[in-house]
């Protein structure tokens, strides 16, 4: 019996790298226009002034740290940057993120996801991580009281229903 081997995907459609992401930039500002209206609904205008805010500084910080990285490097930085797609990275770490975080842990979660998560191993397409978790996980170990910071904590969550007067007490029906 012969086995014919094929390289992954076995179906081949002639896109290109920057229409991809255009497609997946559609579909995260898709998901994000939607949070953004849930977020106004729900909880006001100031939650999404926030949400842009973080979404601003991300987008800042990741671009800073591709132009400085392609000074360093000596590269082209308007070729660079149309090649490297900051822009994905910064949208998907604001997505994933509390809406309570202050602007400076995405600032820096952003410089960590941009150099470490992606930069650091030779750049688009050649990354070990996904850039965002990497910026996710530096936002949650670094900053895990802002980020958690609705998080009951206690003995057991039993205590902390107890505390909320959630529980009957014996006898009480």
């Amino acid at each position: 019996m012969d086995y014919k081997f094929r390289f992954a995907p076995s179906i081949k459609i002639k896109r290109t790298t920057s229409q991809i992401m255009f497609e997946l930039l559609i579909a995260l500002l898709a998901v994000l226009a939607f949070s953004l209206v849930y977020y106004q609904m729900e909880y006001g205008l100031n939650y999404v002034i926030h949400i842009l805010t973080m979404l601003a500084a991300s987008l800042i910080t990741a671009y800073a740290i591709e132009v400085l990285y392609a000074v360093a490097t000596k590269k082209d930085i308007k070729k660079h940057l149309s090649s490297s797609y900051p822009y994905i990275t910064s949208i998907i770490l604001v997505l994933i993120t509390s809406v309570n975080v202050q602007i400076y842990p995405i600032v820096i979660s952003t410089a960590f996801a941009i150099f470490i998560g992606k930069l650091a191993f030779g750049g688009f397409g050649q990354n070990i991580f996904n850039p965002a978790g990497v910026g996710r996980i530096v936002l949650v170990t670094a900053f895990g009281g802002h980020t958690l910071a609705d998080l009951a904590v206690g003995a057991t969550p039993v205590s902390s229903v107890n505390a909320q007067s959630w529980t009957v007490a014996a006898g009480g029906f």
